[in-house]
């Protein structure tokens, strides 16, 4: 299978009214915004979009209505983590039924898990989409981090087609590169800011960020340029992304981070709980 998921990835904030409703017409104005700006693709349903803390029947609405704003410019992608097995397999053919283009999937973040649990996870689920599958690492909620072998061992799975890797660990940004770099047949997507020039350089797909909601033609940007450009831009898109992020925890940036959004008339303030719009 030829990449597809390559580029600037954008993990969508998820518009909500006070109710905790999805902002449909919300939506529809992020997603231009998006991909007028030069976006390559949006994943919805991640840890920007609250994905846990949206109800289900909220999440296909939210599915279902970035699809039909995206009218196939470019790949949408959702989240399906749950740390029950049968939730996530049904929410991907919920989600597939839909129109995505792939679900995402990060580790189960109850259970401290062995690798081999780790692998049986992805693989077991992987056996029952008909869609691919991108892994998802972000060890900052899940608490482990899918083993490298364990990466190369699942990537012969037909439906694992990369990984978003969001580690913000610069060792093991550089030995996922050096182990699945350059595949033509898996992705790799750097989703910690800091580390968006080191990956690019040593030969990453693209980049996921959060940042992207307020800045997509800056991230375009970035991940187009020149290797004697990436530095600068870098720097630039790190200094947006310190306007809501210095400071605060997670959930205080999401906040923050949809304040400016709200600014800029793209979509409200309101979070779901347990986080809580900016104050």
């Amino acid at each position: 299978m030829s990449k597809f998921l390559t580029g600037v990835v954008v993990p969508m904030v998820t518009p909500v009214t006070a109710e905790g409703a999805v902002d449909v017409p919300a939506v529809g104005r992020l997603v231009e915004h998006l991909v007028t700006g030069g976006v390559d693709g949006i994943f919805v349903l991640g840890t920007t979009g609250e994905a846990l803390s949206v109800p289900q029947a909220e999440r296909e609405r939210l599915v279902e209505a970035t699809v039909a704003a995206a009218q196939g410019r470019v790949p949408v992608v959702a989240g399906i983590a749950s740390n029950c097995f049968a939730e996530s397999c049904q929410a991907a053919q919920t989600y597939t039924a839909l129109g995505v283009a792939a679900v995402v999937a990060h580790l189960p973040f109850y259970y401290p898990l062995t690798d081999e649990q780790s692998e049986h996870w992805f693989l077991t689920l992987a056996d029952t989409l008909t869609v691919p599958l991108l892994l998802y690492n972000i060890p900052q909620t899940t608490h482990q981090s899918i083993a490298l072998a364990s990466i190369e061992r699942l990537r012969q799975h037909p439906r694992i087609i990369g990984i978003k890797d969001s580690s913000p660990d610069e060792a093991r940004i550089a030995a996922l590169l050096e182990a699945v770099g350059g595949l033509p047949d898996f992705t790799v997507l750097i989703g910690a800011g800091l580390r968006y020039a080191q990956g690019l350089r040593l030969g990453a797909d693209g980049i996921v960020p959060s940042t992207g909601n307020l800045a997509p033609a800056l991230c375009h940007a970035l991940c187009t340029a020149p290797d004697t450009e990436i530095e600068l831009l870098h720097q630039e898109l790190m200094a947006l992304t310190a306007t809501y992020q210095a400071g605060k925890t997670l959930g205080e940036s999401l906040a923050a981070l949809k304040a400016l959004l709200t600014l800029r008339g793209l979509c409200g303030p309101e979070l779901l709980l347990p986080l809580r719009r900016a104050r």
